[in-house]
């Protein structure tokens, strides 16, 4: 035991509407057990928003609010909630979405199934769009909602917290979206603890219907990439370093702080044209386009990972409507003239310079730091150099 503290709820948040946060609030605060913390990690909203995010946390006494200074990295739900868990300190750890609705009984049920060695998760009552008798929901007797699939496990995963700092938490490799629970859930299964659920008898918890979570654009074969990484790692239950879950600050991150160092940054652009004076692109070199990436990997990888420690890199990806029309013209009416050079016909230079950027992220242990911004002009991408 840990004092009063029998369950610590673990919840990641970033850049959301703040009536989400409020109402997960308020169910919480109506619940019929009382001996149980929260911990909302605000992984890297803006300063305006995170400061009401923090004033509403701050209204209970059983919140708890922590910064967690990500801005310009990918969204990492596994890194938000081992920030928390490490926190934590109760005896087990209920990691959930920012978006449920908890009815009253539905904790006092969930800890009287918990075991030290059991891991428990639960389905989710789907409320419709334009959903507005929240006052409904307390007493948990509304069950008149389609439930989400059995096989549901992120949204409401119960399990001892022992087993989780044992294993390091989630494995942070996985990014944007998917792969950390259902990682987590065959690790402690292999660890030892026994998996029930998904526990249909529980008290209703609602999921609040909003509009798709944007999380910015999906890099290339990231998802089967997350998933031959959880297959390939699979015996290896315990991940991350003895940093997992590392609280980021200001000071921290170098690479928000570039425009102070413009004058000894290198900088990149593409696409790199390759181009007749007074002249965009020229359609009478076929392979401009796929040059253009060669082009730019020779340039920055190569002197990226060349450069010394703390080195700043700042990536334009530029967009425009001539880069629009030059990348729709490679698509149709050029296609048949671009012939293949590194196995495609023609090159998507946003996207595909995009995905060679994340891959030195992700991929190589030479970024220290990194930030990226969506501008009207394009997408900025900094590195700082390990």
């Amino acid at each position: 035991m840990n004092g009063e503290i029998r369950l610590s709820i673990l919840v990641a948040f970033r850049g959301r509407e703040l009536v989400r946060a409020e109402r997960f609030l308020a169910a919480l605060a109506g619940q019929s057990r009382t001996d149980f913390e929260v911990i909302l990690l605000d992984y890297g909203s803006e300063p305006d928003l995170a400061g009401r995010v923090q004033r509403a946390v701050e209204t209970h006494g059983f919140a708890r609010y922590v910064y967690n200074d990500t801005r310009g990295m990918a969204w990492n739900r596994a890194h938000a909630l081992n920030s928390a868990a490490r926190l934590s300190r109760g005896d087990y750890l209920l990691c959930t979405d920012i978006d449920l609705v908890y009815s009253r009984d539905a904790l006092r049920d969930l800890l009287a199934a918990a075991s030290p060695e059991r891991a428990i998760h639960g389905q989710l009552h789907l409320l419709p769009k334009g959903f507005a008798a929240w006052d409904e929901l307390a007493d948990g007797t509304r069950r008149d909602f389609p439930l989400s699939r059995p096989g549901t496990i992120g949204a409401v995963q119960l399990v001892p917290r022992d087993f989780f700092l044992r294993l390091r938490g989630f494995d942070e490799f996985f990014r944007i979206w998917g792969v950390e629970d259902y990682d987590l859930r065959r690790r402690l299964e292999k660890a030892g603890v026994e998996r029930a659920g998904p526990m249909p008898e529980l008290p209703p918890i609602y999921h609040q219907w909003h509009p798709k979570s944007a999380t910015g654009p999906t890099p290339t074969g990231w998802i089967e990439t997350m998933n031959l990484h959880a297959a390939m790692r699979a015996n290896e239950l315990v991940r991350n370093g003895e940093d997992w879950g590392r609280l980021l600050t200001a000071a921290d991150r170098p690479a928000l702080r570039v425009d102070s160092s413009t004058a000894v940054a290198r900088r990149h652009t593409l696409p790199c044209w390759r181009s007749q004076p007074g002249r965009m692109f020229s359609p009478s070199q076929p392979d401009v386009a796929a040059w253009a990436k060669v082009t730019f990997i020779r340039d920055f990888v190569e002197g990226f990972a060349t450069a010394k420690s703390g080195a700043i890199f700042v990536c334009d990806i530029a967009s425009s409507p001539k880069i629009r029309l030059w990348e729709l013209l490679s698509r149709t009416l050029l296609r048949h003239r671009c012939p293949p050079v590194g196995g495609r016909r023609f090159f998507r230079y946003r996207t595909e310079a995009r995905d060679i950027l994340w891959q030195v992220i992700v991929s190589t242990p030479l970024v220290a730091d990194y930030a990226v911004e969506d501008r009207p002009d394009g997408t900025r991408t900094v590195l700082v150099r390990k």
